[in-house]
């Protein structure tokens, strides 16, 4: 299987999904997100996969959304009509939601391996897995809240 933002590898059943953006701290732009959903769904019917772990590239997990992602949220501000504004923002949640939640309905244990930072939609993304092991030198933030934000993706309810 051939991704453009990860590295999976399948060897005696067991599949390696790598987060392969280190030189963004392994941070999610939109086809990110979108290839990350793909690649659980393969996952899940592969029969020659029975576990998968969850990785990031280099020195971090995943710094969650990227943060040039989170500057064109400004781009609903020009949607005429403060009800087509709220719902092209939900669509873009609920998008981010399915996602995620493409780990968590994935029927092959997903074990999430964390090291340095987990930030913000990657705490989504290591809740959704099924066991979770961090070393050390890691930490979790969950961002939205310094922001006043909701961390509307799932996060609280799985936590």
């Amino acid at each position: 299987m051939e991704y453009k933002y990860f590295l999976v590898d399948i060897k005696d059943q067991v599949a390696t999904v790598s987060i392969n953006r280190p030189e963004k701290a392994n941070s999610f732009h939109m086809p990110a997100w979108k290839e990350m959903k793909k690649i659980f769904e393969d996952l899940d019917q592969d029969e020659n996969a029975r576990v998968v772990i969850l990785k990031g590239e280099g020195k971090n997990f995943s710094a969650g959304m990227d943060l040039q992602t989170l500057m064109n949220l400004g781009e609903f501000q020009n949607i005429s009509g403060e009800a087509r504004k709220r719902e092209a923002l939900r669509g873009f949640i609920v998008t981010l939601q399915e996602c995620i939640n493409a780990i968590e309905e994935c029927r092959k244990p997903v074990i999430a391996a964390v090291h340095g930072a987990c930030v913000g939609g990657a705490i989504n993304i290591a809740t959704a897995c099924d066991m979770r092991f961090s070393c050390s030198d890691s930490f979790f933030t969950i961002k939205e809240i310094d922001l006043g934000l909701v961390a509307d993706m799932g996060v609280l309810q799985r936590l």
